[in-house]
């Protein structure tokens, strides 16, 4: 199937990328996730051209979240930490508190817009298309292209935009018409991390494109089809209306081979055992066994002081100091997981700390109170701490 694009007056404010693809007229709406104006241009195109499909820019969790605003109320976190899935819980989370902030300032709820179609589609008897890649899949894939240091990167940026105190004037609302909340966070890195655009913004083009596709493949002659999305995905749209893309290969995950996970964890392993066998041989003072028990002290007290520092529950505090000296030699026991799944489960977040995300960023103070962010901050600092705590160990066994 080919894109052509046409051109006809329609009353909306935001762009519209029209033409036909294969027998089936398509317009697809760009819009902003927290203007009250992209919610009026919905309606108002939806009602002009009385498509027989609509398509919205979610996948089927975003999906699920929109249409149950209570839905929050039913996670488990303590269930996300026993699947180790707390990178993607703590994005999507930075994520929807960043636009609900937006989103407060403007009136309007984020992604309303995107609401207002579907309710538009379901009252009208039409074909509703979810068309956005599952976010778990695009969140993992970019963590996946990182490295230990991007990611600790990437993460401060997150945690800085919790901050965000900003008000937003005209020429900033024009400029979310524009761009995709993904783009506005890549464009706060460093340039060493244009390349993970690839897969938050240029692979989500493709896999749009693709998914629009497929929508009106089957179309009739004349049939009608309204897409609402992000308006800074237009473009990318438009390029690849034209081209089949393999969502498969969008969606897959990078599975490392054996030699490459084996190699990761052992290396380190084999650094820190030589290092510790030769700063033993060459103070005969200070035995092998005088430097376990420095390796083990000062990663015990590195790794639960930040739960001590935070005032954690005393098991997340005790689970942080046991793990933290075997954390180097343990893929899978490590001080940030034990001290945040202690906290989560004896001092489990109530419904009001999901409630106040967006109040309490307000103040570094009420995030440390919030029980949501206190799990963040303990999984977060304490792995930090441990880390800190491998140079200071093996400095301490070179210089004594």
């Amino acid at each position: 199937m080919k894109f052509t694009v046409t051109k006809k007056k329609l009353p909306v404010e935001g762009p519209v990328l029209q033409g036909k693809l294969g027998n089936a007229e398509i317009y697809i709406l760009g819009t902003a996730h927290v203007s009250r104006q992209s919610v009026i241009d919905t309606e108002k195109l939806i009602e002009k051209i009385k498509p027989d499909s609509v398509g919205v820019e979610l996948c089927e969790s975003r999906f699920q979240s929109f249409m149950d605003r209570e839905a929050w109320k039913k996670l488990d976190i303590v269930q996300v930490l026993k699947e180790r899935k707390i990178y993607l819980l703590f994005s999507s989370i930075v994520l929807s508190v960043f636009q609900k902030k937006m989103g407060e300032q403007l009136q309007t709820k984020p992604g309303e817009e995107m609401i207002r179609a579907v309710e538009l589609a379901q009252s009208g008897g039409r074909a509703l298309h979810l068309i956005d890649r599952s976010i778990s899949i695009t969140l993992r894939r970019a963590w996946q292209s990182l490295g230990y240091f991007s990611r600790v990167s990437v993460i401060s940026e997150m945690v800085g935009s919790l901050f965000y105190k900003g008000d937003l004037d005209k020429e900033e609302i024009e400029r979310m018409k524009t761009k995709d909340v993904f783009e506005d966070l890549i464009e706060s890195l460093p340039p060493q991390f244009s390349g993970i655009r690839k897969i938050l913004i240029d692979e989500r083009d493709m896999y749009l494109a693709q998914k629009i596709r497929d929508a009106v493949r089957d179309a009739k002659k004349g049939e009608k089809f309204v897409a609402v999305v992000g308006a800074g995905h237009l473009p990318g749209i438009e390029k690849n209306l034209d081209t089949e893309n393999n969502l498969e290969i969008l969606e897959s995950l990078r599975k490392p081979s054996k030699w490459v996970t084996a190699v990761s964890l052992l290396l380190p392993i084999a650094i820190i055992i030589t290092l510790v066998l030769y700063f033993s041989g060459k103070n005969p003072d200070h035995t092998l066994f005088d430097n376990i028990v420095l390796w083990v002290a000062v990663k015990s007290v590195a790794s639960a002081l930040f739960p001590m520092l935070m005032l954690a529950h005393p098991v997340a505090i005790v689970g942080a100091a046991l793990s933290g000296p075997i954390s180097n030699f343990n893929p899978i026991i490590k001080p940030g997981w034990v001290s945040a799944l202690a906290e989560a489960h004896f001092r489990r977040p109530l419904v009001e700390d999901f409630e106040n995300m967006v109040r309490d960023t307000s103040s570094l103070r009420s995030v440390f109170r919030n029980r949501v962010f206190r799990v963040f901050l303990l999984f977060f600092l304490s792995q930090f701490g441990a880390f800190i705590g491998m140079f200071v160990a093996l400095y301490w066994m070179g210089v004594r």
